[in-house]
């Protein structure tokens, strides 16, 4: 496997697996509803929306890509 198929097949597959894994991990083994994974995260979610449109501010003439590792941290 080259560079160019790792770089085609990387990042899609892990940001499946990023949606996937954020939720399962708040769920209750046999037990957990989607639902209420995703209340649990919301939020998670909104303090991350909210670094990265801070962090976007902070930077704007530059690239977002720090912005936006800042936000899914």
């Amino acid at each position: 496997v080259g560079a160019p198929y790792f770089n085609a097949t990387f990042l899609p597959l892990m940001a499946i697996l990023l949606l996937i894994l954020a939720p399962g991990a708040m769920l209750a083994w046999k037990r957990g509803a989607l639902k209420e994974g995703l209340a649990r995260l919301l939020a998670a979610a909104l303090a991350g929306v909210a670094a990265f449109v801070i962090a976007a501010w902070l930077t704007w003439p530059k690239p977002v890509a720090a912005a936006l590792g800042a936000g899914l941290a």
